[in-house]
């Protein structure tokens, strides 16, 4: 397979940032104070508490939250979808949680006509995602 430049490299930032959903996630499951720093260091966060990481990270890191639902289903249940702008203007870079879709947590990069999407299985951050778009969208 024969790649470009901007491929490589939309490749390698969706990889980055995959980097900062695991540790969003990390943070919501674990109190281990070695691990909590460690993610707090890979979202450039040490200077907030871990519980105040994801309201800082969308806070402070994030461009535009845009939160989507589907007409609610014969048993009530809406489909959500939250997308999060992480970056534009070379490269654009979007998080996007679905809450069909299992625990996966999806970080697409656009990088000239080129693109690369990553999946990431964050289990307590889709769940934390699913519940502040229920919430938004109320």
């Amino acid at each position: 397979m024969t790649t470009t430049k901007n491929y490589d490299e939309a490749r390698a930032y969706s990889t980055h940032i995959a980097g900062e959903v695991r540790a969003l996630d990390q943070l919501l499951t674990t109190d281990d104070a070695d691990e909590v720093a460690a993610a707090l260091a890979e979202l450039g966060l040490e200077h907030v508490e871990q519980y105040d990481a994801f309201s800082t990270y969308l806070n402070e890191t994030a461009l535009e939250i845009t939160y989507y639902h589907t007409a609610a289903d014969k048993d009530g249940y809406a489909k959500t979808r939250t997308v999060i702008l992480r970056t534009c203007g070379g490269p654009f870079c979007e998080i996007t949680r679905d809450s069909y879709d299992g625990h996966q947590i999806e970080i697409t990069t656009y990088l000239g006509s080129d693109s690369y999407t990553y999946r990431a299985t964050a289990p307590a951050l889709a769940e934390q995602l699913d519940e502040l778009a229920k919430v938004m969208l109320s």
